[in-house]
């Protein structure tokens, strides 16, 4: 995309890391169907290292719009301009939030009150970090 500044190359590669995370195992199924899920066993490897995860997400959105994802992970304009996965704050909400450990991605989750445990990224594992809002 010669068109993208380099900051939104940034916003795109984390709105992409959080549809990633927040449809980690319906890709991983619909991966595992047609035989790709190596794909995103890579990017899930880099994530984890720390390295950089363009190519392994170009990679994995091609790969789910050949297995029949209309949306891969970019979204190709199929949720509408600047849409965002889980980014949309509630009135009803705490004033804290949970964001990616490593701020990678651009997902976010509510505190749960029913939940004991500190969440995690369903990417790397990490526990998330807190911030107010």
């Amino acid at each position: 995309m010669a068109d993208e500044s380099a900051a939104d190359r940034r916003v795109r590669t984390k709105d992409a890391l959080a549809r990633a995370c927040a449809e980690l195992e319906d890709r991983r199924a619909l991966l595992r169907e047609t035989g790709a899920e190596a794909v995103l066993d890579r990017l899930l490897s880099v994530v984890r290292s720390g390295g950089d995860v363009e190519p392994e997400l170009d990679e994995l959105h091609e790969t789910l719009l050949q297995c029949g994802d209309a949306a891969g992970l970019y979204g190709d304009g199929l949720r509408g301009p600047g849409a965002r996965p889980d980014v949309l704050p509630a009135a009803d909400r705490a004033d804290v939030v949970f964001l990616c450990p490593a701020s990678r991605c651009s997902r976010l989750w509510w505190p749960d009150e029913s939940r004991e445990e500190s969440p995690t990224c369903s990417l790397s594992g990490e526990a998330l970090r807190w911030a107010r809002v």
